[in-house]
């Protein structure tokens, strides 16, 4: 019953979205294919705006987590009866992992660089493991000198800024420039399986160097696994209601974690439910496309402002 009301009021969301998108790119009317880049600049801010609007109105009003697990799901594209233009929305969970941002302690007085926390130094060891990688010594260095913002290197060629200056340095803004770091790591000890590790379960890549939450709705069972939390399967029934993923069974709720065995490791990493009135993002993609332009947007909506805090036009 739930799922068919958010799905209504989801659907509710793209339709007034759509009917704003239309009037603002109405090709008919006002030649958009031939604006100017600063004029379509413009045109973008209105939608996004608007866009904005939209969001806070509807899921601003979200209190409930179990509410907010069923707008996590696919949602068909809308479009007019003439073809001539399709919108797009997917919504999906922002909290799912450890903000790999965050994982570089504070610089120490008589010190020449920061070093990675314990605790995550001890998670990496653990995936190690799990997962056979060679040299996670060496892996860690890659990240961490990828993290901080000197150019002192760990390892011999682990600064990678060095030889290529247009490397991004002091933060790793995306899973792609990730992946890069993966690959040069990779390429320098032939370890194919930190290729095949899941790293989108374990982390995400938020905008600041502090720790974030982690909605226990929403995170994989290998990631809890890897942070050594006990996990009840009795709550994995044909009722089960955690987060919506490509496999259900990989997937958790905060009830498969709620012994009080877990309460030390659930406060560490800040393991919790969606709560209202707190900081609490959500991932969107937006995109739509007429017949003679389109457009994609990336961006995080927080809950709490009710404000698009991150936008990348794609």
């Amino acid at each position: 019953m739930r799922n068919g009301v958010a799905l209504i009021t989801t659907m509710a969301i793209i339709s007034a979205i759509s009917l704003i998108a239309m009037s603002s790119f109405d090709l008919m009317k006002n030649g958009y294919k031939h604006l100017e880049k600063i004029e379509r600049i413009n045109q973008n801010k209105i939608v996004i705006n608007d866009i904005q609007q939209v969001l806070s109105n509807i899921l601003g009003q979200i209190k409930d987590p179990n509410v907010l697990a069923d707008f996590m799901i696919p949602i068909p594209p809308i479009g007019d009866e003439d073809g001539r233009f399709e919108l797009f929305l997917e919504l999906s969970p922002y909290h799912t992992g450890i903000n790999i941002n965050s994982i570089l302690a504070p610089q120490t007085k008589g010190t020449d660089q920061r070093k990675i926390k314990e605790n995550y130094v001890s998670l990496f060891e653990r995936i190690g493991n799990s997962y056979e990688l060679q040299d996670i010594e060496l892996l860690l260095n890659y990240i961490a000198d990828s993290l901080d913002s000197d150019v002192i290197e760990r390892d011999l060629g682990t600064e990678r800024v060095l030889t290529d200056p247009t490397r991004i340095q002091g933060f790793i803004p995306t899973e792609k420039e990730f992946r890069e770091i993966l690959k040069e790591y990779q390429s320098r000890v032939d370890d194919r399986n930190v290729l095949n590790v899941p790293w989108d379960h374990f982390f995400i890549f938020g905008d600041s160097n502090s720790e974030t939450q982690i909605d226990c709705n929403f995170m994989k069972r290998d990631l809890a696994e890897l942070l050594n939390l006990e996990v009840s399967e009795s709550f994995l029934n044909d009722d089960f209601e955690g987060g919506f993923g490509d496999d259900m069974f990989n997937d958790i709720s905060c009830d498969m974690i709620e012994s009080e065995s877990n309460a030390e490791i659930k406060k560490e990493f800040k393991i919790s439910e969606f709560k209202p009135n707190s900081t609490y993002y959500i991932n969107a993609n937006l995109s739509y496309k007429t017949n003679a332009v389109s457009d994609s947007f990336k961006f995080v909506f927080d809950l709490k402002s009710k404000r698009i805090v991150e936008l990348e036009i794609q």
